[in-house]
């Protein structure tokens, strides 16, 4: 087989790594549909014949590309599974569903956005995970749970792809869609646990599950300087604002048994 000088200095690892790498920024920048393994293998001073060693087709290419994420969400059912069945089970799966969240995945998130034809495809053969998380939702919602209690769920676990939309043509960092993807999706995890603790446990004149839901959506960014995430009770990774001290107590108006609220020391 004809190998070039580039193809040359890079191992079987490492040439399928880079064949990845090229095809997420032309895929990206190009679309998939315009985007040809001859682009591809040029890109990378390969022979056609070099990249079809390591990937059979251009769509083969794109399944590797996603593949990655949907292995995260099958370990995800897996731990939820062998958890035991608590009100913060939820919050505990979102944050660890958005902790997972780097710079490259929301690459592979722009892919999707931008290439909605082929991502439905892959949704149909089963190699989206975006398309498998109604697994993970009936995990974890009640049986009498509301449709809109699930959308309420499934939102916080995608709040990334909501971030980046967002941010689109704005010039916002990765690191700011991911941070501000981990605020949206404690919100709303916030949201879902005291909607469902309001059902489980009503009280005379109480509103609604679904608008002490938004009630505590709001309430959260009235707060965003003083609740910080879930996942420091995990984790530790409290952040301390600009010009005050803080200490860690429990309870506030978002009691939860792993939510933690942040006083300000006078």
């Amino acid at each position: 087989m004809v190998r070039t000088k580039a193809a040359g200095r890079r191992d079987g690892g490492g040439t399928r790594t880079e064949i990845l790498r090229v095809a997420l920024r032309l895929f990206t920048e190009k679309g998939y549909e315009a985007t040809s393994t001859r682009d591809i293998s040029e890109a990378l001073g390969l022979t056609k014949s070099s990249l079809y060693y390591h990937f059979r087709s251009k769509e083969e290419i794109l399944g590797s590309l996603v593949a990655e994420r949907r292995h995260d969400l099958d370990e995800l059912v897996e731990w939820i599974t062998a958890q035991p069945r608590t009100p913060d089970l939820p919050l505990q799966a979102v944050l660890r569903w958005v902790e997972g969240t780097t710079p490259e995945r929301l690459q592979v998130m722009r892919l999707a956005q931008v290439n909605q034809p082929i991502m439905r495809r892959l949704a149909a053969s089963d190699q989206d995970p975006r398309a498998a998380f109604e697994t993970v939702i009936d995990l974890l919602v009640d049986d009498d749970a509301s449709t809109q209690d699930r959308l309420l769920l499934r939102m916080a676990f995608d709040t990334a792809s909501a971030a980046l939309l967002a941010s689109r043509g704005t010039g916002v960092s990765p690191d700011d869609v991911i941070e501000t993807a981990r605020r949206a999706s404690l919100a709303l995890a916030h949201a879902f646990t005291q909607a469902n603790t309001s059902r489980s446990q009503p009280t005379s004149g109480a509103p609604s599950h679904c608008s002490a839901g938004l009630n505590q959506v709001n309430a959260a960014t009235e707060e965003e300087q003083g609740i910080k995430r879930a996942a420091s009770s995990v984790r530790g990774h409290v952040k301390v604002p600009t010009g005050g001290q803080f200490e860690v107590t429990t309870g506030g108006r978002f009691r939860s048994p792993l939510l933690l609220r942040v006083v300000r020391v006078s």
